[in-house]
């Protein structure tokens, strides 16, 4: 009886916590904001086009600490990832790091680790904890992949930001410039240094103003992979090649903000929800234009943008135990079966 009353408990839980993606609470506080924070870079990525714009752009420092003071952003529970371009090449991105610290914000720094003595500077000068590192493949592979010879300065960043006691992981794109002996590299690295390590799949991201390379270029990483969610986000790209549907629940919780200050849907697609040098967050997030925009695309489905999909895996598999039928009721999304099918049967 009391094993019955602990999973009914669960199923309690789970059920608030997806009741946010029917939107009928509109003062929920906000989950997650990528800042964009500068489009300068000093990588030359195939995979992204970002160092590419002109004007060089850098967001505001009183945009960030609007924004920090918004009503749906709250220590404790928001938290923001810092990236770029290179978001430290930023003029000002010692004091937004400090605004967001005094706030009380949990945050991540995304670098590419190219210039490692300046990104252990400031991991060191402002005692930054959480950093995550793009390396894509052994090193030739690399100046293929990011068009200048990174690789010695990502592991010396690695070694660096070790010694000063962060907490460091690592992200591998698979993509058109790189193979398995790569990602089997890379994982090594991992394992030698002990670093988690994320693996996101190249994607037409329109946020990265990206010349598209099509083609089948996926290999399958999954059995040198631990279970878990990255495990199965490699595991359900081939369904959702095959049009399984995966709802968009991120897009609920997660937003995107550029150095211009434009509130972006997701990575994705090219929509704009406002801009922040226009009115603020809350006005943006609160709007009939944005509930209306959150409605149509959580059955989108059109990509596979690793921080919108493992977020949407991990909900859905703390779910999975919820008659479907019910839970299809509450997402407001169809035709999830297989997914939920999958989740119970992989590890």
């Amino acid at each position: 009886m009391k094993n019955v009353f602990i999973r009914c408990a669960n199923v309690g839980r789970r059920i608030r916590e997806l009741s946010r993606h029917r939107q009928w609470f509109r003062s929920s506080p906000f989950k997650s904001a990528i800042l964009f924070l500068t489009n300068r870079c000093n990588s030359h990525c195939r995979a992204c086009g970002i160092w590419r714009e002109e004007p060089k752009i850098d967001m505001p420092l009183e945009m960030v600490e609007g924004l920090l003071k918004s009503r749906l952003i709250r220590p404790g529970y928001s938290c923001f990832t810092l990236q770029g371009g290179e978001a430290i090449l930023h003029p000002q991105f010692a004091r937004i790091v400090q605004l967001i610290q005094k706030y009380g914000f949990d945050y991540i720094l995304l670098s590419n680790g190219v210039d490692h003595r300046k990104l252990a500077d400031f991991v060191e000068r402002l005692n930054i904890k959480n950093v995550q590192l793009s390396l894509d493949g052994r090193p030739q592979t690399y100046i293929l992949a990011r068009g200048v010879g990174g690789y010695d300065s990502v592991i010396k960043s690695i070694e660096e930001l070790k010694r000063l006691k962060a907490s460091v992981s690592l992200a591998y794109t698979i993509s058109p410039w790189n193979c398995l002996e790569d990602y089997l590299h890379v994982a090594e690295v991992a394992k030698r240094y002990g670093l988690p390590l994320a693996t996101v799949i190249y994607e037409n991201a329109k946020i990265f103003n990206t010349d598209f390379k099509e083609g089948d270029f996926f290999y399958d990483t999954s059995r040198f992979m631990p279970n878990g969610l990255e495990r199965k986000l490699i595991l359900f790209y081939k369904k959702w090649r095959e049009n399984s549907m995966i709802p968009c629940l991120s897009i609920f919780d997660n937003t995107c903000i550029m150095p211009n200050g434009d509130v972006r849907l997701c990575h994705c697609t090219d929509l704009v929800l406002g801009n922040l040098s226009k009115e603020p967050f809350d006005s943006i997030w609160s709007s009939k234009k944005t509930l209306a925009i959150l409605r149509q695309y959580r059955s989108c489905n059109g990509c596979y943008g690793h921080c919108h999909r493992i977020y949407d895996l991990a909900l859905l598999d703390k779910a999975k135990f919820i008659p479907r039928f019910f839970l299809e009721r509450l997402l407001g999304v169809g035709g999830i079966g297989p997914i939920i099918d999958e989740l119970k049967r992989k590890n």
